[in-house]
């Protein structure tokens, strides 16, 4: 490139950008795009990018959802595992949540911090959140009628005491 060359790309660079042009849209194999291919380019970004933000569930794959709903039901069952194994007066460590929070409370204290500590660890929100407080209250109302449904592989998991009171409890569905 020759002194002169060099001069006027340098010259036509300032000039552009003084008129505010500075970058400009490539086409490949075209090479610079005119002013109204510019234009449709910018105007199919925009209409991408406004399609990705009107999705209620953004990013999120429609299989989170019944994973949220199963995870919040998973979450009441650990936690009434937590609370009958280890938070009892009895248990190793000496801790009753029922008598420092009250029965209403205290029987799904364990239950509600693995929940929440669940839609923090998998970063549950929006339409994911309200399925896994779905799941959730689900199965702290009907935590009877899915025990009296399948018995066996919680007959394997909790204690006698606690399935007797399950199997026992008035059943919402007549069954």
């Amino acid at each position: 490139m020759t002194m002169a060359s060099q001069h006027d790309s340098f010259h036509s660079r300032l000039d552009r950008i003084n008129r505010g042009k500075t970058s400009a849209w490539t086409i490949p194999g075209e090479g610079i795009a005119k002013p109204g291919q510019e234009h449709r380019i910018a105007a199919l970004n925009v209409q991408r990018r406004a399609v990705a933000r009107k999705s209620p569930l953004g990013r999120a794959p429609l299989i989170m959802l019944p994973l949220a709903l199963i995870l919040g039901v998973a979450a009441v069952l650990l936690g009434e595992w937590l609370t009958l194994t280890y938070l009892t007066a009895d248990g190793p460590l000496g801790l009753d949540p029922v008598e420092m929070f009250g029965p209403e409370f205290g029987r799904y204290a364990a239950a509600a911090l693995v929940a929440a500590l669940a839609c923090i660890g998998l970063h549950l929100g929006g339409a994911r959140f309200w399925a896994h407080l779905a799941g959730f209250g689900f199965a702290v109302l009907y935590m009877p009628e899915i025990v009296q449904f399948a018995p066996d592989p919680f007959a394997e998991v909790f204690p006698r005491g606690w399935m007797s009171a399950m199997l026992s409890a008035p059943n919402a569905f007549g069954l």
